[in-house]
């Protein structure tokens, strides 16, 4: 209705200023009113210079009048001519807004609405990110990332393929007793506190391995899963070794094969490297296990072994955690690490308006590996 009424004003406009400067070229070119006699020469006769006069100002005043008629029609056929160009191609003329019904906020929801009907991304680049390395994707489809295919150490982030690769050969009831391998982690390694003796269902030990980050738990789920493919006689070590060889196997066949693991736990190692992309890969399926993705999503446990231990294990990630100034309701997951090698990495799976979103952040820094990973998530929530 606005345009209509555009429209219809310059019309208006354009035919006024037509009739205008018609009648004021038509009187232009009147003869004078008969009033008083122009001035006579002392012969009589009306003197030449008045005469001359009178005809020179109304040879100007028809200049005038045809000069303002044509710049009328010239403006009125512009404006007639653009107006009739954006009522074809279906646009608003210079200086409009769309009609808002409901005021101010309506015009809001128009123009957000036409950010994303133009498909506008969010500008991940403007962020502060500390992390070096950086890899966002939604629904498998890669939004943003900074190095996402440099190798770098993959701390306790390795953890998420030993969880895939053990069951492979065991059932999550499946009971397991731990063994001297419960004391190979060194000393600064994050632990579960396993000992040799203790007996526990797989799941219980993928607890174990998954939200306090144990070391000890990947080397007893290593040497678990080993037995399993060579016989449960097989030598500790030597168990633990045809399992990591299992690992690289199962990334190979999971597509991430741009990674190469040399132990279970994931501790720097010479020769022993990931990349981010394909971190969020082994996330991804990692998720598509039920049992994973239960124990994944976990900010606390408490479970009771068969050999009567109870237990209680709190995720390492804060972003899952109700009681930390990092949580995040969206998150369900995933992983934490952290080495001298590595930096602090976190692997995050959330929920934004549905799709499932997976975010990498590697070499960041205790604080900034919460940060950045919030400050991505809430970027892309912005736009979805």
């Amino acid at each position: 209705m606005e345009k209509i009424w555009l429209q219809g004003t310059l019309a208006m406009l354009g035919v006024g200023a037509f009739w205008l400067a018609f009648l004021v070229q038509r009187s232009a070119r009147r003869p004078a009113r008969r009033g008083k006699p122009a001035p006579k020469s002392p012969a009589g006769r009306p003197s030449r210079g008045t005469a001359g006069r009178v005809r020179r100002s109304r040879k100007r005043g028809g200049i005038l009048g045809r000069a303002v008629l044509a710049f009328c029609l010239l403006w009125a056929l512009t404006q007639a001519g653009r107006e009739l160009t954006n009522l074809w191609e279906g646009q608003e003329g210079p200086g409009h807004s769309p009609a808002s019904p409901s005021g101010s906020e309506a015009g809001l929801e128009s123009h957000a609405l036409s950010a994303l009907s133009a498909g506008q991304e969010p500008d991940f680049g403007a962020l502060e990110l500390e992390a070096p390395i950086v890899y966002l994707e939604r629904e498998g489809e890669a939004l943003y990332e900074r190095n996402a295919d440099q190798p770098t150490a993959p701390a306790s982030t390795a953890k998420l393929l030993t969880a895939l690769t053990v069951l492979d050969w065991l059932e999550p009831e499946a009971e397991i007793t731990v063994g001297p391998e419960a004391d190979w982690p060194e000393p600064d390694a994050s632990r579960a506190w396993l000992a040799p003796g203790d007996r526990l269902s797989l799941r219980q030990a993928l607890i174990a391995l998954l939200l306090p980050s144990g070391n000890d738990a990947a080397w007893t789920l290593a040497v678990a899963g080993g037995r399993a493919m060579l016989g449960q006689e097989t030598e500790p070590r030597q168990a633990a070794d045809r399992f990591v060889e299992e690992m690289n196997q199962k990334a190979e066949q999971l597509g991430a094969s741009h990674s190469h693991f040399v132990r279970p736990d994931g501790y720097d190692a010479s020769g022993q490297y990931t990349t981010a992309r394909d971190l969020a890969l082994l996330g991804r399926k990692a998720l598509e296990n039920e049992t994973l993705a239960g124990i994944l999503g976990m900010s606390q446990s408490t479970e009771t072994w068969a050999d009567g231990r109870q237990v209680t294990y709190q995720s390492s990630n804060l972003l899952l955690r109700p009681d930390s100034p990092w949580y995040d309701s969206r998150v369900i997951g995933l992983k934490t690490g952290s080495t001298d090698q590595a930096g602090c990495c976190l692997v995050s799976a959330a929920r934004i308006g549905g799709r499932l979103c997976l975010c990498v952040v590697m070499g960041d820094g205790e604080e900034g590996r919460w940060r950045d990973t919030a400050a991505l998530l809430e970027q892309l929530e912005k736009a979805d």
